[in-house]
């Protein structure tokens, strides 16, 4: 009875570690729904191939009227249909645009901005001096 359980754990983890090593070496792949999409390796861009390989740290430009479908393993997918140009991900959980880094410091500037003001402004701004008399 112990042999045949022993022989059934080592099976079972056996077939567990291929399914894990195969779905590690499952591609992200790229699938070019309309339009023109383009591909950087970091380097220049290039039009995309449907099906092509892509890793992570790659950037996708989807141009106007355009749209993609980035695949991940496990069945996970990204569509892409608004004009950016998009980061390739590790994995399937989190989009970023090239744009995210600007829009997060522009965000942070407002804020300071406001706050600023406000500050001025509980404090009583400065010198109350009439601009003309």
């Amino acid at each position: 009875m112990t042999k045949s359980v022993s022989l059934f754990a080592t099976i079972a983890f056996a077939l567990g570690l291929s399914a894990a090593a195969s779905a590690a070496k499952a591609p992200v792949t790229l699938s070019v729904q309309n339009g023109v999409v383009m591909t950087s390796q970091g380097g220049d861009f290039a039009a995309a191939q449907d099906g092509q390989v892509l890793t992570a740290g790659d950037r996708v430009m989807i141009t106007e009227k355009a749209s993609a479908v980035v695949r991940y393993p496990g069945g996970c997918a990204r569509q892409y249909s608004a004009p950016g140009v998009y980061v390739v991900e590790e994995d399937c959980k989190k989009t970023v645009t090239a744009d995210d880094d600007m829009h997060n410091w522009t965000m942070i500037s407002a804020i300071g901005l406001g706050a600023a003001a406000v500050a001025a402004a509980v404090s009583g701004g400065g010198d109350d001096e009439p601009v003309s008399r």
